[in-house]
């Protein structure tokens, strides 16, 4: 341990002599801090199943990924999965669809769906065997609410090239039923990686007032702005309400969200993260100008 002075005391002397400040009493604190090295030791975490399941109204939207969560010291890309059985159903209808992996535009593994169909109130159910686990989910496609738009507010109220803008995505939440909302944005094509939930404890049967928020991309004079409304269920909104704490939350460490998934499994190892959603989602592009 040592100690290191934050500041020093210096005399001053002019002309050789020191130099008085009559009637004042000058205190002089010295400020000291203490250093000390502190081995610390991270205990490696075993690999979870995250299970990213979808069945939405876009292209291709319905969906099932399967990979591996990642310990800190693997600073690799995740690994996906190509084996496992994945079953979607529609219960509502009483049809089902048993999945085969395909690759994505990317060259990554995944499990996409062509018989499954987004129907508001309907039930949708997901099975997936891995490694001799079973887990399942269940989500109801909620009602449609119509994206009208957005709006734009200015920083400070200013208009210039400086400004930087903030959106309000313009819709009328329905009375008396609960409702629950994802959004995400894309400028200028670049899709923002900030998380984005709202719910209608506040302005049940309202029109929309409550802006959605940049996190690494502002929003400027002269961007194309692209903001998706996606319809979740309550369960789904909980588990991105948790993401968006943990991005908002700096300095503390990040607790995994609920999932909506379960595992018939009993051994903790075997524990899963992701979510199954039913979902619709509506798009609004447009470009910012001064007019």
């Amino acid at each position: 341990m040592r100690w290191v002075p934050l500041y020093k005391f210096i005399a001053t002397l002019l002309r050789g002599k020191a130099v008085v400040l009559e009637g004042v009493f000058l205190l002089c604190v010295l400020l000291c801090s203490c250093t000390k090295e502190v081995a610390v030791s991270l205990k490696s975490i075993t690999p979870k199943l995250v299970i990213e399941g979808v069945v939405s109204n876009q292209q291709d939207g319905s969906y099932v990924r399967l990979s591996y969560s990642q310990d800190f010291s693997n600073q690799q890309a995740f690994t996906y999965l190509a084996d496992g059985l994945v079953v979607l159903t529609d219960s509502s209808r009483q049809v089902f669809d048993t999945l085969r992996s395909r690759l994505d535009e990317n060259g990554y593994p995944y499990f996409p769906s062509r018989k499954i169909r987004p129907l508001p109130g309907h039930v949708y159910l997901l099975n997936v065997v891995v490694n001799g686990q079973s887990y399942s989910a269940r989500s109801v496609m909620p009602d449609t609410v119509t994206f009208e738009g957005i709006s734009l507010l200015s920083e400070a109220g200013k208009l210039d090239s400086k400004s930087v803008f903030t959106a309000v995505p313009q819709y009328v939440d329905p009375p008396g039923v609960r409702n629950f909302y994802r959004f995400e944005q894309y400028i200028n094509h670049k899709k923002d990686p900030g998380i984005n939930v709202l719910n209608d404890n506040v302005g049940d049967g309202l029109p929309n007032e409550r802006p959605i928020f940049t996190k690494d991309i502002d929003i400027h004079l002269g961007d194309t702005l692209t903001v998706a409304m996606i319809q979740i269920s309550e369960p789904v909104y909980q588990y991105f309400y948790q993401l968006q704490n943990n991005q908002q939350t700096l300095g503390a460490t990040p607790s995994n969200p609920t999932t909506n998934i379960t595992t018939t499994s009993s051994r903790a190892e075997t524990g899963v993260l992701g979510y199954f959603s039913a979902e619709f989602c509506q798009y609004f592009t447009a470009r910012i100008t001064d007019e």
